[in-house]
């Protein structure tokens, strides 16, 4: 079942490792195989590919600390970089060889030398340990209490330039992941998460969520209240913008112009409002630009939408077109 999920490569190194556990013992091979096993469960292919060569090299040692790391592996690969946990597994081999139990206790997260390990070489950020900071600057900034939200069963719109934003426009919350891993340290991690919530907070705070659809347009008259007649209602609406989104005929393309254009405006005002955060703002943004698709692979309606994303991250104004 596990070498199912490996590519050649691994499966090799696989077979390599069940080779020397069964020269040791062969108690060892069938609780590493069955650790193994239970681990492909949980973890994608990629993850289990990493994790399986660390597990075996501990397996070599106590077999009962290979099973903790596998059992907790996935939890680890959110926490650690790939790099970060190997340096943070050699740590743990370091106790294993002076004496088991403290080893196990490592492995299984239960040590304090595990933890202090886990902070000491891990850039990633975890909004539990920033979540009261970040509600208190938000506080701050907009005069009134804020609840900040994990955001990791929230997915993600295509439009969207801070990572997890929110992507509905249902009501006044933050959203954040449960762990910033998107910059290389704990700094430039922390400062992703105060852009994040500065952006948010910025929605709640001018006027985002006021739009009521019943009232009158600030500038033009507004054909919803006309177009809503024509196309009665078909279901109840909790948030003034699904009744909004409803009456285009492609509900996403109208969500994702709508998104692009209301961010355009609050980054404006925050940059003016709050000229604090200009410098993260940028860097966070300048990261976000880094990490958007290739232009020239998309269609020809995506191209024109992400061009209109990248100018809402202040990118160049010329593009290469199809």
């Amino acid at each position: 079942g596990v070498l199912a999920r490996l590519g050649d490569g691994h499966r090799t190194a696989l077979l390599d490792t069940v080779e020397l556990l069964s020269e040791a013992s062969f108690g060892h091979l069938s609780s590493f195989l069955q650790s193994a096993e239970q681990a492909s469960r949980s973890l994608d292919a990629a993850g289990l590919e990493f994790l399986l060569p660390l597990a075996a090299r501990v397996a070599l040692r106590s077999p009962i600390a290979a099973h903790e790391l596998l059992s907790n592996g996935k939890d680890l690969l959110l926490r650690l970089s790939r790099p970060e946990l190997e340096l943070w597994c050699q740590r743990g081999e370091e106790l294993l060889r002076s004496h088991e139990g403290a080893g196990v206790s490592y492995f299984r997260l239960q040590s304090r030398q595990a933890q202090e390990a886990i902070a000491a070489i891990s850039s990633v950020v975890a909004l539990g340990d920033v979540r009261e900071v970040l509600r208190l600057y938000c506080q701050a900034l907009m005069g009134k209490n804020v609840d900040i939200l994990a955001a990791d069963d929230v997915q993600q719109q295509a439009s969207g330039w801070v990572p997890a934003e929110q992507g509905n426009w249902a009501g006044p919350a933050i959203f954040a992941p449960s762990f910033m891993r998107e910059l290389p340290s704990k700094e430039t991690n922390f400062e992703a998460y105060k852009v994040l919530c500065t952006h948010q907070a910025g929605h709640l705070e001018f006027g985002t969520y006021d739009f009521a659809f019943e009232g009158e347009g600030a500038v033009f008259g507004p054909l919803r209240h006309t177009l809503a007649a024509a196309s009665p209602q078909e279901r109840d609406y909790i948030a003034a913008f699904d009744r909004l989104f409803d009456l285009f005929a492609d509900r996403r393309l109208a969500q994702d112009l709508f998104t692009i254009a209301e961010d355009n405006r609050i980054d404006a005002l925050l940059r003016e409002e709050y000229r604090g955060i200009r410098g993260p703002y940028r860097r966070v943004q300048e990261h976000a630009l880094s990490r958007r698709p290739p232009l020239l692979e998309l269609s020809l309606r995506e191209y024109f939408v992400e061009v209109l994303v990248r100018h809402s991250l202040q990118a160049s104004s010329l593009w290469r077109a199809p």
